[in-house]
């Protein structure tokens, strides 16, 4: 009851400890185990909260989510061998039926840190361990493409892949996805595209990624024209990217279409006069002095001297009075050395 009402009142350092002289005389109440976890995480002690939870998965070693938390945790505060290690242990401690999302995890981490091989050979492994007879997972045949793909075996990566056909990419958005981003990351920009775009129609929830991801696989083909075109599909769905209206911009000024950069940079209509600068949201895109220096160059590129003035000018005056609030503050508070 003590250490819940330290909880309630914020003292979360308390009630660590309250839970843990707690734990000390029951041991075997699981519970105070998982409250202790909690408040581990809470406090933002991950490499304490890992612990945690794998001295609870050895109480319960059926319970898989917390193997997973704790695997989790321990990549988390920069210990990825013992999270590796700890889902390898389940494996071995099991095996004749392993959980699926702990075999999923593992490849997930091996792939992260890059040891492709080792994945692949893991996934080869629960096939023959524990899918023999049976249909492997989607989205864990797919991670043995991907891994195929990342040791130049494209052929292998192929045929894997051709389980993802146009009449079920709906049904696996994330997993088309996937494969188009992996193959984008080797440079295999033609079949990424393949991929983007079955995709292309349905109802994908973020279109602007996808539609942003297609244009730029026709940059690196040289379709410079359907780039073009999925840019602007990709600021629309992206409002507020100001990468996405910056990258846009120099394409457009590149195939020598000035006033549609202008465009795709200027604000919308009686946007600055409705902008409250005393807010605290977010600046709009067109505020971004990134955008406003863009703007600036095309403008005296073209030898609009005052329109370059109009644009640059707010964005120096902002400055200069940021300067001068700095210099003030400097004088009021003066450093001390000594202070520190």
């Amino acid at each position: 009851m003590y250490q819940k009402n330290c909880r309630e009142q914020g003292d979360r350092g308390q009630a660590r400890y309250c839970l843990s002289k707690a734990i000390t005389a029951d041991p075997d109440d699981i519970s105070l185990r998982y409250h202790r976890a909690s408040i581990y995480i809470e406090l933002g002690d991950y490499q304490k909260a890992a612990e945690s939870y794998e001295q609870i998965a050895r109480r319960c070693p059926n319970d898989v989510e917390v193997l997973r938390t704790a695997a989790q945790l321990y990549r988390k505060c920069g210990e990825a061998e013992r999270s590796v290690g700890i889902l390898e242990d389940y494996l071995k401690n099991h095996p004749n039926e392993a959980d699926l999302s702990v075999i999923h995890l593992l490849a997930v981490m091996l792939m992260e840190d890059n040891a492709y091989l080792k994945a692949l050979d893991l996934i080869e492994f629960a096939k023959q361990r524990y899918f023999t007879g049976k249909w492997m997972p989607l989205n864990l045949s797919i991670k043995a493409g991907i891994c195929h793909l990342h040791l130049g075996h494209m052929e292998e990566a192929e045929i894997i892949f051709s389980a993802l056909q146009q009449e079920n990419a709906s049904q696996h958005p994330d997993i088309v996805t996937e494969v188009a981003d992996s193959l984008m990351t080797v440079e295999h920009y033609e079949s990424a595209l393949k991929y983007y775009m079955m995709l292309e129609g349905d109802g994908v929830k973020n279109k602007g990624y996808l539609h942003l991801k297609i244009a730029e696989c026709y940059v690196f083909l040289g379709e410079r024209v359907q780039a073009i075109e999925y840019f602007h599909k990709a600021v629309n769905e992206l409002e507020d990217s100001v990468d996405v209206r910056l990258t846009l911009s120099s394409i457009l000024l590149e195939e020598g279409k000035d006033d549609e950069a202008v465009f795709v940079l200027s604000p919308p209509k009686a946007s600055e006069s409705s902008v409250d600068s005393s807010s605290d949201e977010p600046k709009s895109w067109w505020l971004n002095s990134k955008i406003k220096l863009k703007l600036c160059q095309i403008y005296r590129a073209k030898g609009s001297l005052a329109a370059c003035v109009d644009v640059i000018f707010p964005l120096i005056r902002e400055t200069v009075f940021l300067e001068s609030v700095q210099q003030k503050v400097s004088l009021l508070f003066p450093f001390d050395p000594r202070m520190c």
